[in-house]
C-alpha cells in the first residue's frame, strides 16, 4: 500500500505542474512487476493550425528533433513533457507537422510520412549529433551502435517537427536531422538513410505495434 501511496503522490504532482486532470488509465505487468498508463486531460491554450502528422506532403520540409534513445537505460522516467516547446511550435507559420516519439523515432517518422504522402531522408551524422549521452553509454556495453538506438529504442517523448526553411530552429532548440521528399512508390512509404559518405540506403520501420 505504500508503493500505491507513492505512485498517486507522484501522479498528483505532475498533473498539478502542468494543470491537468488524470481521467483514467489501466494497470498492467510484466516480469512480475507492476506498471501503470494513465490518460491526461487539458486545455490547449493555442489552436495548431497544422493537421499532426498530415501536412508535410510533397513540400521538402525539414524534419527536426531532439536527443533521441535512452529509454533502455531508463531516460523515458526521467523526462519533462514538450509542452511548452509544443506550444511555442503551433504559433509558427511554417510549421507544417508536428508528433511526439513514442514508439520508435523512426516507426513514428514512417507514420507520419504515410499520412502526409511522403517520403523521407535522414542524416547520420546529424542524428548522431543528437544521441542522447545514456544512449552512449548503453551502446559502449551492449555493441549496438548509437544510431540504432536512437532510431529504435522508443520511449523518447521528443517532438518530431516537420517545416519550412523559415522555422526558427535554433531559437526553438530543434536540429535538423533530415528532409520529407515527394513519393518515390505509389502507395508505399520509403525512408533512406544518408552516411558521411552520401551513401544513401533505405531501412525499414522498427517500433511497438499496438494491436498485434
Amino acid at each position: 500500500m505504500d508503493d500505491v501511496k507513492r505512485l498517486y503522490e507522484g501522479m498528483a504532482c505532475i498533473a498539478d505542474e502542468f494543470d491537468c486532470a488524470i481521467v483514467g488509465g489501466d494497470t498492467t505487468s510484466w516480469f512480475g512487476q507492476a506498471g501503470d498508463r494513465r490518460r491526461h486531460a487539458g486545455r490547449a491554450d493555442v489552436a495548431s493550425r497544422a493537421d499532426p502528422r498530415c501536412d508535410a506532403r510533397n513540400r521538402r520540409r525539414d524534419l527536426r528533433g531532439g536527443p533521441l534513445g535512452g529509454s533502455i537505460a531508463g531516460r523515458h522516467l526521467t523526462f519533462t513533457p514538450r509542452l511548452e516547446l509544443a506550444s511555442r511550435l503551433v504559433l509558427e507559420p511554417e510549421l507544417h507537422a508536428l508528433m511526439d516519439l513514442s514508439d520508435r523515432a523512426l516507426h513514428d517518422l514512417h507514420r507520419m510520412c504515410a499520412a502526409s504522402r511522403c517520403d523521407a531522408e535522414l542524416s547520420a551524422e546529424a542524428i548522431e549529433e543528437v544521441v542522447s549521452s545514456s544512449t552512449r553509454t548503453l551502446a559502449s556495453e551492449d555493441g549496438i551502435r548509437p544510431i540504432e538506438h536512437a532510431l529504435n529504442d522508443g520511449e523518447d517523448f521528443e517532438l518530431l517537427v516537420a517545416g519550412g526553411q523559415g522555422l526558427p530552429a535554433n531559437e526553438l532548440g530543434l536540429v535538423r536531422v533530415g528532409r520529407m521528399t515527394a513519393p518515390s512508390q505509389e502507395g508505399k512509404t520509403t525512408i533512406c538513410l544518408c552516411d558521411r559518405q552520401g551513401r544513401f540506403s533505405f531501412i525499414e520501420p522498427r517500433g511497438y505495434e499496438h494491436f498485434r
